[in-house]
């Protein structure tokens, strides 16, 4: 009866209940997401830590990078970071690995040639599996903070910290590699760091087909209406060679044409590209990339078809 109270069409509230939203406050907040739905950041493990290194790293003027991965969650996730450390005046690079030379995650051959400029290292949408690759850029006098999502290894990483909202008592569980990258930069700074940054966590929230609950639902709601009316120069020319209309930007408009773009820079060439997109504040320079991007992925769907036909 209390859910009838409601007033929802029966089936709505069928749909609802088999996915477990089932007391009127969920509902709620399925339905109606709120920005102050956001939790605590520093509820996730170790984010206290991952904010004094990071505040002590800028302060001191240390060189930091960004590791992040080559597929849209990586991508974003790394620009979600250099968006803010810039900001904050500090000494910030990045790096992707190359797919198809180095593949997934950190190695060492990067760790060491990172390691010969930079103190801090943050990787974003990796790390979690990679132990002996962050013993090593600790040996070679880096501190390391490692932020997450994917399944935890048989070891984790000593490193001054780690972020995966799978350890620890995190109330939400499935974020995106971008989405913790996107809590850590609201631990940094609070809600006003992320005001500028709800698309590009929506973005990778679609693309990484992360369960459209709770804490993405939030993350989703604002950042695509934070995507109609971008002023990023990246996403204005993803839009327009994408052929997505900004001011009725959708969830499918995401997953089916801006998304697929980001990600055929990874596939075909560097995806460092990606990060240039999400983050340069030239609208020529933005463009230029965007066209390379879609050529990519015009390539990209040939590749597939050609696949597609021999395997048939």
């Amino acid at each position: 009866p209390e859910l009838l109270a409601l007033g929802l069409p029966h089936q709505l509230l069928r749909l609802l209940l088999d996915r477990g939203i089932d007391t009127p406050q969920k509902i709620e907040r399925y339905l109606h997401p709120q920005m102050t739905d956001l939790y605590d950041p520093m509820l996730m493990q170790d984010m206290n830590k991952a904010v004094a290194v990071i505040r002590d790293a800028i302060d001191k003027g240390e060189e930091i990078v960004v590791f992040g991965d080559y597929d849209v969650d990586g991508v974003t996730a790394t620009a979600i970071l250099l968006t803010y450390l810039r900001k904050q005046g500090a000494k910030v690079g990045f790096y992707i690995p190359d797919r198809h030379g180095e593949g997934y995650g950190l190695n060492i051959a990067a760790v060491e040639q990172i390691a010969q400029h930079a103190r801090l290292l943050i990787t974003v949408d990796c790390g979690i599996t990679c132990p002996a690759e962050v013993a090593r850029a600790r040996e070679l006098g880096m501190r390391v903070i490692v932020t997450d999502h994917h399944q935890l290894g048989p070891q984790l990483p000593q490193c001054e910290a780690v972020l995966n909202p799978l350890l620890g008592n995190y109330p939400f569980r499935r974020l995106c590699g971008a989405g913790v990258a996107f809590k850590l930069v609201q631990a940094l700074g609070g809600m006003e760091a992320i005001e500028s940054l709800w698309e590009l966590a929506a973005m990778a929230t679609i693309a990484d087909i992360v369960p459209l609950l709770d804490e993405n639902r939030v993350i989703l709601t604002f950042g695509l209406k934070a995507t109609a009316s971008s002023q990023r120069p990246g996403l204005i020319a993803l839009m327009e060679s994408a052929g997505v209309d900004a001011k009725n930007v959708s969830a499918s408009d995401v997953a089916f044409r801006m998304a697929p773009r980001i990600n055929a820079g990874g596939r075909l060439a560097l995806a460092s590209r990606g990060v240039e997109l999400l983050t340069t504040r030239r609208l020529d320079a933005a463009r230029e990339i965007a066209a390379e991007l879609d050529q990519d992925n015009t390539k990209r769907r040939e590749i597939e078809m050609e696949i597609f036909a021999q395997a048939d």
